[in-house]
């Protein structure tokens, strides 16, 4: 690739970062391109991790998208016996050390701000990032998830619509 066609496509992709806010396929698609540069792999990683910083439901459809989020994070391909359930077991590891971190760097800082509502809309979040990794069914969540946005409160039409009133 030409080292102009490389930056149009980097600045495209960053761009694209920008306008898909809390999006994980953007990031995914970005530490693709960096992958392929000579010499980018941290970069690469950086972005890849950036995914699970996001919504992991916004990150892939499948386990292939999140097999190439885990091999540049750096969790993935190790083995050869990386079949299907092995990728996803070393991505929910990453996933669940990445949220203690978090964690324990809000819990350092006094949790200053938050309230007990953004802790109920971070359980519904979480509920959709482990229905998502783990490949459950969306119909099993749906109450629970429900549940919570009538719990965190003024998310009435939401609640109704994942119930399907």
């Amino acid at each position: 690739m030409l080292h102009s066609e490389e930056t149009t496509r980097l600045i495209s992709a960053e761009a694209a970062n920008a306008k898909f806010p809390g999006w994980g396929s953007s990031y995914r698609f970005y530490a693709g391109l960096l992958a392929q540069g000579e010499g980018r792999e941290m970069e690469a990683r950086d972005a890849a991790v950036v995914c699970f910083r996001m919504p992991i439901w916004t990150v892939g459809q499948d386990v292939g998208d999140f097999g190439k989020v885990g091999k540049w994070v750096g969790v993935v391909g190790k083995n050869k016996e990386d079949d299907d359930s092995n990728v996803m077991a070393n991505i929910d590891g990453f996933y669940e050390r990445l949220k203690q971190k978090e964690k324990e760097e809000l819990t350092h800082d006094n949790n200053d701000g938050k309230t007990e509502r953004d802790g109920t809309l971070e359980r519904a979040s979480y509920l959709l990032d482990k229905t998502a990794m783990v490949g459950q069914d969306w119909a099993g969540v749906r109450e629970e998830l429900a549940s919570l946005y009538d719990e965190a409160g003024g998310l009435d039409d939401l609640a109704r619509f994942i119930r399907r009133e």
